[in-house]
């Protein structure tokens, strides 16, 4: 799956997607506006990307979009954000829904028409339109086996909502697109290990066209499609292939040109693995402790770091 940007194969650049994806930046790198611009994409109110060649339309995803602070106790008063509050309209008052005759339902329905009345007093009038639905968030208490939500660690509520945003996910016939920002923020090292986990394995069974991205200021996570972000520009590679070729110059003391000329790629290879076992780029890239504004800088902070 590739995602071509400037609305053209040829111009531009691209970035090579898998079914899950990890954008990778230091804070301020432009993490969460690359989200939402992945979200308009995905909406297809962006017309400057394609998709394997193709324009987006606004009916070929259904897009979950989750902040970094959201959990599961934003299904506890029923409000603009909850997930859960069209599933228990649908599950209460939709005959269709729920495949069968239900007592309860001709009841909710009754006491709708009943309280959507227009009542007068003298000069005065009283519009009543009162939901039963509407009251639930009054009443409502949400658990998890047993336990009320508001009881659960942080980790909990946030693994939690990732489980009911795939559970709903799952009932989807369209592909999905689900955006994440900063998933690990504040989750035990337990908690993170499970989560990913949970992405890797419960992508790999909804529609073969889904699509998740996470956004994260941590390391690469096994399972995850690489895409490095420094000032809103991406790429899939942290280092290019030349300059790959300029940290093995530095380090043999001879010329950029003599490495790029003279060095196998073989030769190359064997060296990547051996200076990785040594300096954690990614790392470096990450929490930076100088003031890196653009790639070159970055590689040169790297041949800095680099010793002879």
């Amino acid at each position: 799956m590739r995602l071509f940007f400037n609305g053209n194969e040829n111009l531009g650049f691209s970035l090579e997607l898998q079914k899950c994806n990890q954008i990778i930046g230091a804070n301020n790198s432009g993490k969460t506006r690359t989200l939402n611009f992945l979200k308009q994409v995905f909406e297809g109110k962006d017309k400057n990307c394609l998709l394997n060649g193709n324009l987006f339309s606004k009916d070929d995803y259904f897009i979950f979009y989750i902040s970094e602070e959201d959990n599961i106790l934003l299904e506890k008063g029923l409000g603009t954000k909850s997930l859960l509050k069209p599933e228990l309209k649908r599950a209460l008052v939709d005959y269709d829904y729920i495949k069968q005759e239900n007592d309860f339902a001709a009841i909710v329905a009754s006491f709708n028409e009943y309280f959507n009345q227009t009542l007068s007093f003298g000069n005065l009038v009283v519009k009543l339109d009162v939901k039963i639905e509407d009251l639930l968030s009054k009443f409502l208490t949400v658990e998890f086996k047993g336990e009320n939500i508001e009881k659960l660690s942080f980790t909990q509520k946030r693994l939690l909502y990732y489980e009911l945003i795939f559970d709903l996910a799952s009932k989807q016939s369209m592909p999905i697109c689900i955006l994440i920002d900063e998933p690990f923020l504040g989750l035990s090292i337990k908690g993170k290990h499970a989560l990913v986990k949970m992405l890797t394995e419960r992508m790999n069974i909804l529609n073969e066209d889904s699509i998740l991205f996470i956004a994260s200021s941590e390391p690469f996570y096994g399972g995850f499609n690489c895409i490095y972000i420094q000032n809103e520009i991406l790429r899939n590679d942290l280092i290019y292939e030349e300059d790959w070729y300029r940290i093995y110059a530095k380090i043999h003391k001879c010329s950029l040109s003599d490495a790029k000329e003279y060095v196998f790629e073989e030769e190359i290879e064997e060296f990547k693995n051996k200076i990785k076992q040594y300096y954690d780029f990614e790392l470096m890239f990450i929490n930076r402790d100088e003031n890196i504004v653009d790639y070159d800088d970055f590689i040169a902070f790297i041949l800095n770091k680099i010793e002879l």
